[in-house]
C-alpha cells in the first residue's frame, strides 16, 4: 500500500467520496454539502479560505490526518460562487439529499457546474455574458484552427474557420473569452501547453481560463444534438468537432441538462471594423487602462442604456462597429426619428427601464434553476411589452418604410404568447422570493393541495382543538384530551375511568398511571400534515 492509499484509509467514508469527486473533477474547486453548509477540504479548501478570505479551520484538528476545512452556508452560497467565478475559478458543488439505501440515509451528488464561461446557475450581473469557445484544429502540423464560441444564454454558436495561427490568436483578442476549450488530442498527436500556439494564447490572454478535453469525449457524445442545428451541416470538418467539442463542454458543466441552442452561424465580420486588442485598450472602447473597469471608457460615456440587455447590445457595437451603409443608414433614420419625437422617445424609456434580461432568464428556465423573483420580473416585462408596442406604432404611423427599418424590425420581435403571461399573472404572488425556501410564492387558489397545505399550518392548532371537542361529543368523555409530546407525536389521552367508553376505532399507543393514550386514523393523518406543513 502507497503513502497516498494509507491516507486514504484513514479518511472517514465522506472525505473519501470527496476525494473521488475531485478525481472526477480536477479542474474544478469542489464544494461539499453537509448539513447547512458547503465545505471544501484539503488544497482546494486552502485556495478558497485564501482567495475569498473565508477561515481555514480543519477536519480531526487533533489527530495526525488534520484535514484543512473551509465552508460557507447553504443559504448565501450563490454569493460565494459569484465571487470564485470573477476570480477565474470552476466550481463543481455536491449536494446531499436523504438515500435510504446508504448507511445513515445520506447520499450525494453532483449538482452543478459553475464556470467563467457558463454562469447562468449562480446570479452573476453585469454588462456583458461571458464567452465561452472552443477551438479544434486540423492536425499539428498545418494548424488551420476553426473556433466555435457563444454567450450560452442567447442560445446562437457563432463560428469562425479556416484560420491560420495569426488570424486565430487575433479573433480570441477580439472575442477576450472568459473561457477556452481546446481538444487533449488532434490526429493522434497530444495536445498540452507546451505547444507555442496555445502558450500564445496564454500569454494574451492571461484572464482566460483554459480547459483541455480529451478528443474521445468530443467523438463519442451524442452528434445528433448539434447535428441537426440549423447551419451545423454547412461547416468544414474542423469547424464541426469545434461546435460539439463547445456543446459538450456545456453540457458537461449543466450536469444532464442541456441548453436549447437554437442555431449554428458562420460570424460574418466582413460587414463589421476590424479592432485589434492593442487598439481597443489604447482607445479604452469598454475599459480603462488604469483599472480596467468601464468608468471613463467610451462605453461609460455613451451609455444611457435602461435596460441589461440594452447595454450589452451597446457594447457589442462598440467593439464591432458596422461597416455597411445600409446598417448604419437604418440606425441612423432610427435616431433621427427619436430626436424629433421626444415625448414618445421619453414614454419608451420609461417602459424599457422595467424590462428584465429575457437571455438570461430563457436560459434559467430551461435549466429549471430560475428564481421566484427572476420568474416575477419576467411577468412584469410581458405586462410592458403591449405599452412598447403601441409607442412604437404611434411613432411610425406616418414614417415611410426606408426610414423605419429598424424599429419595425424592433416591434415585429414584442410578439409573445399571451398565455405565458397568463400563467405568470394567475400564479406568482406580487412579489416573489429570491429563493425556493423561502415559500410564498404561489397566490391562495392556484393550488388545491398547496392551499390545503398552507390551511393546516395556519390553522393546525385550531383543527387539533376542534378534533377534541368533536370526539368528546362522539365518545361522551368530556375529559377527553388530545395531547402532543417530542417522542410520541399527537395522541388521545383518556382516563382510566373512562376505558371502558373508549371506541373500538381508538388504537391503544401507551398505558400511563392515570390512564390510555391512544391514535386514531384520523388524528395520525391531521400529525403527518401538521408536522411536514411547514417544510
Amino acid at each position: 500500500m502507497n503513502t497516498a492509499e494509507q491516507i486514504n484509509s484513514n479518511l472517514s467514508p465522506m472525505l473519501r467520496q470527496y476525494l473521488e469527486y475531485k478525481e472526477r473533477h480536477p479542474d474544478c474547486l469542489l464544494l461539499f454539502q453537509v448539513g447547512d453548509f458547503y465545505e471544501s477540504f484539503f488544497e482546494d479548501a486552502v485556495t478558497i479560505a485564501r482567495v475569498i478570505n473565508l477561515t481555514l479551520t480543519s477536519r480531526n484538528k487533533n489527530s495526525e490526518t488534520a484535514v484543512p476545512m473551509a465552508g460557507v452556508p447553504q443559504a448565501v452560497v450563490d454569493s460565494y460562487l459569484e465571487r470564485l467565478v470573477k476570480l477565474g475559478y470552476s466550481v463543481a458543488l455536491v449536494m446531499q439529499y436523504d438515500d435510504p439505501t446508504v448507511k445513515g440515509g445520506v447520499g450525494r451528488k453532483l449538482d452543478r457546474i459553475v464556470t467563467p464561461g457558463v454562469t447562468l446557475q449562480c446570479d452573476l450581473e453585469g454588462d456583458q455574458a461571458p464567452i465561452v469557445c472552443a477551438i479544434y484544429l486540423s492536425n499539428e502540423n498545418d494548424e488551420i484552427f476553426s473556433l466555435a464560441y457563444s454567450s450560452v444564454q442567447t442560445g446562437e454558436i457563432l463560428v469562425r474557420e479556416n484560420l491560420d495561427r495569426s488570424a486565430m490568436l487575433a479573433e480570441l483578442q477580439k472575442l477576450a473569452p472568459a473561457e477556452i476549450i481546446i481538444p487533449r488530442e488532434v490526429a493522434n498527436q497530444k495536445i498540452d501547453k507546451r505547444l507555442l500556439w496555445i502558450r500564445r494564447i496564454e500569454d494574451s490572454l492571461r484572464k482566460a481560463s483554459i480547459k483541455f478535453r480529451s478528443l474521445h469525449y468530443a467523438e463519442s457524445s451524442d452528434v445528433t444534438r448539434v447535428s441537426t442545428l440549423k447551419g451545423y451541416s454547412a461547416l468544414s470538418v474542423v469547424a464541426k468537432k469545434a461546435v460539439r467539442l463547445l456543446v459538450d463542454f456545456v453540457d458537461e458543466t449543466t450536469v444532464g441538462v442541456e441548453l436549447p441552442f437554437s442555431k449554428v452561424a458562420i460570424d460574418d465580420v466582413s460587414e463589421v471594423m476590424s479592432i485589434d486588442s492593442s487598439a481597443r485598450r489604447t482607445l479604452e472602447l469598454v475599459q480603462n487602462s488604469k483599472d480596467g473597469t468601464v468608468a471613463g471608457s467610451l462605453l461609460s460615456v455613451l451609455n444611457r442604456t435602461r435596460s441589461i440587455g440594452g447595454m450589452r447590445l451597446l457594447r457589442d457595437w462598440i467593439l464591432k462597429p458596422v461597416i455597411n451603409k445600409n446598417q448604419i443608414v437604418a440606425r441612423q433614420d432610427a435616431v433621427e426619428l427619436m430626436l424629433k419625437n421626444k415625448l414618445s422617445t421619453e414614454k419608451l424609456a420609461s417602459v424599457i427601464k422595467y424590462i428584465t434580461d429575457f437571455e438570461r432568464i430563457a436560459a434559467r428556465i430551461e435549466l429549471g434553476i430560475v428564481s421566484p423573483r427572476e420568474l416575477g420580473a419576467l411577468r412584469d416585462s410581458l405586462k410592458q411589452l403591449p405599452a412598447l408596442r403601441n409607442i412604437l406604432e404611434n411613432l411610425l404611423s406616418d414614417v415611410s418604410p426606408e426610414k423605419s427599418v429598424l424599429l419595425k424590425r424592433l416591434m415585429a420581435g414584442l410578439q409573445v404568447s399571451s398565455e405565458v403571461l397568463t400563467d405568470l399573472l394567475s400564479s406568482l404572488q406580487e412579489n416573489p422570493p429570491t429563493l425556493n425556501r423561502e415559500g410564498s410564492i404561489f397566490i391562495d387558489g392556484w393550488n388545491e393541495e398547496l392551499d390545503h397545505i398552507r390551511t393546516i399550518r395556519r390553522k393546525g392548532h385550531s383543527w387539533l382543538s376542534e378534533l377534541e371537542a368533536s370526539e368528546r361529543s362522539k365518545t361522551g368523555i368530556s375529559s377527553l384530551k388530545i395531547k402532543y409530546n417530542g417522542v410520541q407525536g399527537y395522541f388521545i389521552e383518556v382516563t382510566k375511568t373512562h376505558i371502558d367508553k373508549v371506541p373500538d376505532y381508538y388504537v391503544k399507543k401507551q398505558s400511563t398511571v392515570s390512564g390510555e393514550r391512544y391514535i386514531t386514523p384520523e388524528l395520525k393523518k391531521m400529525e403527518d400534515e401538521v408536522l411536514s406543513a411547514e417544510s
